[in-house]
């Protein structure tokens, strides 16, 4: 399968759920929904245990972040030419 019929396939399908989630009706929830384990209010925050407990998920992404960049950059850096591959100086050696 081509690279352009795999983005079309992946462009369609994502449509379709952009459409799906703005055509379809809200999915009701119950009031309870909401009433999380931790109650306390810390520092300003509501539900603080609720909220700090996800700080682990914050930490994961930010770290596979930082691996995709520095991977890019590693792959960038990978992908120039060394210094003596670079067609300038490959004329100016022959020239002299």
């Amino acid at each position: 399968m081509k690279s352009g019929t795999r983005i079309a396939i992946l462009v369609a399908i994502a449509a379709v759920v952009v459409l799906a989630a703005v055509l379809l009706p809200p999915i009701p929830q119950p009031l309870s929904y909401h009433a999380f384990a931790d109650q306390q209010d810390l520092v300003g925050v509501p539900n603080f245990a609720d909220v700090v407990s996800n700080s682990a998920f914050l930490l994961v992404g930010l770290y596979g972040l930082a691996q995709m960049l520095s991977l890019r950059t590693l792959e960038a850096h990978l992908r120039e030419p060394r210094p003596e591959q670079r067609p300038e100086q490959l004329r100016s050696k022959a020239g002299k």
